[in-house]
């Protein structure tokens, strides 16, 4: 939701919440490395794709091409 508002800030804050309720789920760590990228913090998106790579997440290859493309 807030992601496509562009809400960056409200959109990080919240899947930081659902990182830290679920900090297996994969899906919230690569919601918050997109809100990341899009608000141009590629370290901490890196952060996000490292975590998908080490469980072997299919959304590893996907964060990284949105990485590459901004």
């Amino acid at each position: 939701m807030y992601l496509k508002k562009q809400d960056y800030d409200k959109a990080i804050e919240s899947f930081k919440k659902v990182v830290e309720l679920n900090p297996l789920y994969p899906k919230g760590h690569y919601n918050l490395g997109l809100a990341y990228v899009y608000k141009g913090e590629k370290e901490k998106a890196e952060r996000e794709l490292k975590f998908l790579q080490s469980v072997g997440s299919s959304l590893a290859d996907a964060l990284e091409k949105k990485m590459e493309g901004e």
